[in-house]
């Protein structure tokens, strides 16, 4: 124990040289730059029959492959967003969170209802259900 009562230890792990925010804007920069790793790629996927004439992965595996690197972007690293975006719904307090919250989300759901789509389909589910005509309804709607 130091002078101050305090661990040496926990002395060591902190520096009050150093302002708070630039832990803050450091974990910032973290964030943004493994968005931006897995982003790129989503992009890719997306734009490269537009760009290059073919699709690198094609439709039923291109969702799941987007889905699959959107969801820690969307939900580990946007997660404060969303998390402040949701409370402002629940507690009739919007802002800007809530708008970013609620079309990320809105637009994620529309995704996995897209790849159920295309995975009912192939299976032809489609026919006996008529669970494509709800779907197709719920992405029109959610869009």
């Amino acid at each position: 124990m130091n002078e101050h009562g305090n661990h040496k230890d926990r002395d060591m792990e902190h520096d009050h040289d150093k302002p708070a925010e630039d832990n803050e804007i450091a974990s910032w920069k973290r964030k943004l730059f493994w968005s931006w790793l897995l982003t790129i790629p989503i992009a890719v996927l997306m734009l490269s029959e537009r760009l290059f004439g073919f699709a690198i992965v094609e439709m039923p595996y291109s969702i799941a492959l987007i889905l699959a690197l959107g969801f820690p972007v969307i939900f580990i690293f946007g997660f404060d967003t969303i998390r402040s975006g949701t409370r402002g719904l629940f507690t009739f307090y919007f802002n800007m969170d809530s708008l970013i919250a609620l079309g990320t989300i809105v637009a994620y759901v529309t995704g996995i209802f897209a790849f159920w789509e295309y995975v009912a389909d192939y299976f032809m589910l489609l026919e006996y259900l008529h669970f494509g005509n709800m779907l197709q309804i719920i992405r029109v709607l959610l869009r």
